[in-house]
């Protein structure tokens, strides 16, 4: 398991979930929106219940209290 950082992750989730809301508000883009939107969402869940850890062997990230 390695340790990424917490701040670093929820950073980038929070600024791919504002360009979503950029892309459908300002250019009506949905595409690019969905893609950006499911981005931020896996960084928030990964930042916030993954606890920013990160399996080398297994690819992934245990949701384990």
């Amino acid at each position: 398991m390695i340790q990424k950082s917490p701040a670093r992750l929820l950073i980038a989730a929070i600024a791919f979930l504002l360009g979503a809301g950029a892309c459908v508000w300002f250019f009506r883009w949905w595409l690019g929106a969905s893609l950006s939107a499911l981005v931020g969402g896996y960084l928030l869940v990964w930042a916030t219940a993954g606890k920013a850890r990160w399996c080398r062997e297994c690819k992934t990230f245990r949701l384990t209290p």
